[in-house]
């Protein structure tokens, strides 16, 4: 495991988070549950029987709803048959740890709900602290194709947590509830195709998805909806892992503190052909993105928005911490009741081409973008327009850091284009 100890460090803080999230252990419920072992000929009652007599490579097929926890340690294909005589194909945990837990092996899910998980401890020295709710990917290879996780608890990775190799696609992951990564936890490999995370709920980082270290990749997915309550992003967080977003839509997340949208404290993130919109934090920085270092292409930063925010927070769209590359990106609507209602620069460097800034709001200096003054900024061949301030610097505001403009237009920014130590 390469979980950060200060997740464990914080254990004992939470404990009344927890106790309210986990619910007491349900009575079995009268149900249809039969699994059929394709490749033996064999049926079962119980899927934990099912797989305890399975060889490696088996395919298993699902109908009803299956109670209790599962664990998987052989190589198998689980597909989940809905018809009309079972119902709906589910795995209900019923409140009594992890769903499934991939034990090291190589495993399909198809065509599930999973859903009343609570997790399981894994440091015995920290019982009270729940990880992996609805599924636990134990070091393990896990694809999961058109599943359903809902209603899931655990402290971390409350519909998911990965600490393997996991492919997402085509699946909901919806109301979850977990301190850090509600919809999924992951401290390996993650991508995420076609797939949506909803309406999750962490109290502390990362509502949708929490990264610890490793490389996530989310394409043609959204993430909407999803709250990091006194944490930070509201719909993705890193910690130290690489984040590649591609046409995708990452929108209506909320945060307390940094990036409502994204938040990624040391690691490159990548944007393309996406859009970040409708996101929001309280009193942090960066309603849409927050980054250590962005590289962004071809994408939208759109009505992102810092609500209360504190005086040196700043960048309604886009906090850049440390450099930032920006190529045919619109920045429009966005606002800060501070500084930068478009983008927020202390220190580092941002080259921007072929951006539009449009008719974002900076509750004090720079509508467009606030450069702060060890900041280094580059913008060329790009459009400021119709940006307002409430101080100074409706375009751009240069508080003694470096500015240039090669080949850009300025219209209708008010109070002015651009306030501060201007070129």
């Amino acid at each position: 495991m390469k979980i950060f100890a200060l997740r464990i460090q914080i254990a004992a803080t939470m404990l009344v988070a927890l106790i309210m999230l986990v619910p007491a252990v349900a009575v079995a419920k009268p149900g249809l549950c039969k699994i059929v072992n394709q490749t033996a000929g064999t049926n079962w009652s119980s899927l934990q029987s099912a797989v305890n007599s399975a060889f490696p490579g088996d395919k298993l097929i699902l109908k009803g709803t299956c109670y209790g926890t599962t664990v998987i340690n052989k190589d198998l294909e689980l597909t989940g048959l809905s018809n009309p005589g079972y119902g709906p194909a589910a795995l209900d945990g019923q409140g009594g740890g992890t769903v499934v837990t991939v034990d090291g092996a190589s495993v399909t899910l198809r065509g599930l709900t999973i859903t009343n998980g609570t997790g399981q401890a894994i440091y015995s020295a920290y019982p009270q602290w729940l990880w992996g709710g609805g599924l636990y990917n134990d070091e393990g290879v896990v694809a999961l194709e058109n599943c359903r996780l809902i209603g899931n608890t655990a402290n971390e990775g409350a519909g998911i947590f990965n600490d393997g190799k996991m492919l997402v696609t085509e699946s909901i992951i919806v109301d979850n509830y977990g301190d850090f990564g509600a919809g999924i936890g992951t401290d390996g490999s993650l991508e995420v195709l076609g797939s949506t995370l909803e309406s999750n709920n962490a109290p502390g980082d990362g509502g949708g998805i929490y990264a610890y270290t490793g490389i996530v990749r989310l394409e043609g997915s959204q993430i909407m909806g999803n709250y990091a309550g006194w944490g930070d992003g509201g719909g993705i967080a890193s910690g130290s892992a690489e984040l590649l977003v591609i046409d995708s839509t990452i929108s209506g997340n909320y945060a307390e503190g940094f990036g409502g949208g994204i938040a990624a404290w040391w690691e490159p993130v990548e944007v393309i052909s996406s859009t970040i919109s409708d996101n929001a934090v309280n009193w942090g920085r960066a309603g849409g993105i927050y980054a250590y270092e962005l590289t962004m292409t071809n994408s939208i930063v759109s009505d992102n928005e810092i609500e209360a925010g504190q005086w040196n927070d700043s960048g309604g769209g886009i906090y850049v911490a440390f450099k930032a590359t920006l190529t045919d990106v619109t920045i429009s609507g966005n606002s800060a009741n501070t500084n930068g209602g478009g983008v927020g620069l202390d220190y580092g460097t941002v080259q921007m081409f072929q951006v539009t800034l449009t008719g974002n709001h900076a509750g004090s200096k720079g509508g467009g973008m606030w450069n702060g003054n060890a900041g280094t900024a580059s913008i060329s061949e790009s459009t400021i327009t119709e940006n307002s301030a409430e101080v100074d610097g409706g375009g751009v505001y240069n508080d003694g850091g470096s500015v240039t403009f090669a080949n850009t237009t300025f219209s209708g920014n008010s109070p002015n284009d651009c306030g501060g130590a201007c070129p």
